[in-house]
C-alpha cells in the first residue's frame, strides 16, 4: 500500500433535534440508507489511511450501525 498520510474526520455526533426523531441524525434514513453513509461514500475516492468518526448521541447505535467499515469511532462526551 502507497501510504498517503491522509486522515479523515467525520464529525456525526449531533441528535438531530430538528428533524423531530428520536434517531439519531446520522441514521435519518434517506432513500433506505443512513445520511452518515452518504458521507462516507463520497470520502472513499479519497483512500485515506485512516478514517475518524466522531460520535456522541446514541454512540452505541452509530457504531453498530457502521461496523463493517473500517472506521475509528471517537466518543464525544458533553460536560455540563
Amino acid at each position: 500500500m502507497n501510504s498517503k498520510g491522509l486522515a479523515v474526520v467525520v464529525l456525526a455526533a449531533g441528535k438531530g433535534v430538528r428533524m423531530q426523531s428520536s434517531l439519531a441524525k446520522v441514521l435519518q434514513p434517506l432513500k433506505n440508507q443512513p445520511l452518515l453513509n452518504y458521507v462516507l461514500n463520497s470520502l472513499a475516492p479519497l483512500n485515506a489511511d485512516l478514517s475518524v468518526v466522531i460520535v456522541g448521541f446514541q454512540s452505541e447505535k452509530v457504531m453498530a450501525a457502521f461496523s463493517d467499515h473500517q472506521l475509528i469511532f471517537v466518543c464525544f462526551v458533553e460536560v455540563k
